[in-house]
């Protein structure tokens, strides 16, 4: 093996390190690790329920968390950079909160449109008490 090689190696090595290490500090955050939770139960639901499904719902979790993990991160390098109130630096974090609840908004109307289809107008009702379920639950647990 040639230098270049192992310097590759180890550089790609690091990456990964910290990269896993990135994932550990995630857990760190409340809402990063509820929506890991809901990540892990839907995947579940619609493993048994709509496996055709699947892919679709993993995506949408995956643009979730990257965005709040980017959210969570955003907002410590805000903190770390002003500590105290600042309207610029409040703005941005409004921006990148903000990211996150349009996330959610779409996988909660792309998960809409996927209990219509599976229940009908039932759906509606299943997937509202599905909402409500969650945010009682991780209003108090998470």
């Amino acid at each position: 093996m040639n230098t270049s090689e192992t310097h590759l190696e180890s550089r790609l090595g690091r990456s990964f390190h910290y990269g896993i290490n990135g994932i550990k500090s995630l857990f760190q955050h409340r809402n990063w690790r509820i929506a890991l939770y809901i990540t892990v139960a839907g995947s579940v639901f619609f493993a048994a329920v709509d496996p055709i499904f699947l892919p679709v719902f993993l995506v949408m979790a995956a643009v979730i968390l990257v965005s709040e993990g980017t959210n969570s991160a955003i907002e410590m390098l805000c903190d770390f950079v002003h500590p105290d109130h600042h309207e610029t630096i409040g703005k941005i974090k409004d921006m990148a909160a903000g990211n996150t609840v349009f996330a959610v908004g779409v996988a909660s109307v792309v998960g809409l449109w996927e209990f219509i289809r599976l229940w009908s107008w039932w759906g509606v009702l299943i997937w509202a008490i599905s909402i409500v379920l969650i945010y009682i639950i991780f209003s108090r647990w998470g």
